[in-house]
């Protein structure tokens, strides 16, 4: 590897607005971009429509941000934005995936919608030097403007970086849960009819996830890979780095905690009348709207927390395994039976 490589999209002006505002300062705090800057970190990449050039240029944070890396800002024809979210955000990964390999980058992803924890890029790095080549990371939503007040603890006195440890943005998120997240949670009486991830409440200590979305936050593809028909975090990731040896999945918030920003009224998969989590109806959904890898990705559990010490949250464990075990047996065998 020559180098490592940030990488932010941004497809419209909401998301610019969080970038510059949440995302880019909480990249900038100490234990992030500024903590690994050498010779490999070389490049950040923001590619963005044309008309949102001007206003990355001029942010104090970029001005701050080229002090560790060379800063890439591509502007795009505003027509190519006129398309499909999905279609858009598609092109935009493929042809960071060909400026990247071409240059042998492992890439560092940024959604532009999503506070980093204080500490993240540290142990992404620490990960990326030890040979792992790709490290996916599960994420939470926050609708709470609260995250505001932590700049007034910030290092810098302009309040230009968002500096916040990994157990203090669990207890903001406890402190103000988002309502999509409040269904997802497994004994939620009103159980989220779009359950890409669910909680077991570990009382005032955080959550237990199983997640069938995990995104690559960091990749270094092995082999080169020129066509995908899906997207960076399904087939591509599965063709660049076939081997599970290479995947890091990160089970705890005290390691890399990420907090998408969501705060429009959201109400997707919040039912409107009561509705029990039950493990058949939970594998209807899997087979319906999920691919094997996202079925295969509730296998693992991820430790959301303010300092919660496993060891005492064993039996809530063991009661996550019964459920996506249960699930996944009744979701295979729905499968068998319909090819019969």
């Amino acid at each position: 590897m020559d180098k490592k490589c940030f990488f932010t999209a941004i497809a419209n002006s909401r998301e610019l607005e969080l970038f510059i505002n949440y995302t880019l300062p909480s990249i900038l705090s100490k234990n992030n971009i500024p903590s690994i800057t050498n010779k490999y970190i070389t490049e950040y990449l923001i590619w963005a429509s044309e008309d949102y050039v001007d206003s990355l240029n001029k942010s104090n944070a970029i001005a701050q941000l080229s002090n560790y890396c060379e800063v890439s800002i591509k502007g795009i024809s505003r027509y190519f934005f006129m398309g499909k979210s999905s279609s858009i955000i598609s092109a935009l990964y493929r042809g960071m995936l060909e400026y990247s390999q071409k240059n042998n980058f492992g890439i560092i992803s940024v959604q532009p919608d999503a506070i980093w924890a204080d500490g993240n890029v540290l142990k992404i790095d620490q990960k990326a030097n030890e040979g792992i080549r790709a490290i996916l990371a599960g994420s939470i939503l926050t609708h709470s403007k609260d995250i505001l007040d932590t700049l007034k603890i910030s290092d810098n006195r302009e309040s230009e970086i968002l500096s916040v440890p990994h157990r203090k943005l669990v207890q903001i998120l406890l402190n103000d849960e988002h309502p999509i997240t409040s269904s997802q949670i497994i004994d939620n009486i009103n159980f989220s009819t779009w359950p890409t991830s669910i909680f077991w409440s570990l009382g005032d200590e955080g959550y237990l996830q199983r997640t069938t979305e995990l995104f690559p936050i960091y990749l270094y593809p092995r082999i080169n890979v020129t066509n995908f028909r899906e997207s960076y975090a399904s087939d591509f990731l599965e063709s660049a780095v076939p081997d599970k040896k290479d995947h890091y999945i990160c089970d705890n918030s005290d390691e890399i905690l990420i907090v998408r920003i969501n705060f429009e009224d959201n109400d997707r998969g919040i039912p409107d009348r009561m509705n029990l989590a039950n493990d058949v109806s939970f594998a209807l959904w899997l087979n319906k709207f999920n691919t094997p890898q996202g079925k295969g990705y509730l296998k693992h559990h991820i430790w959301i927390h303010t300092g919660a010490d496993p060891k005492n949250w064993q039996s809530t464990l063991k009661q996550s395994n019964m459920f996506i075990q249960k699930s996944l047996a009744f979701a295979d065998a729905i499968t068998k039976n319909s090819n019969i």
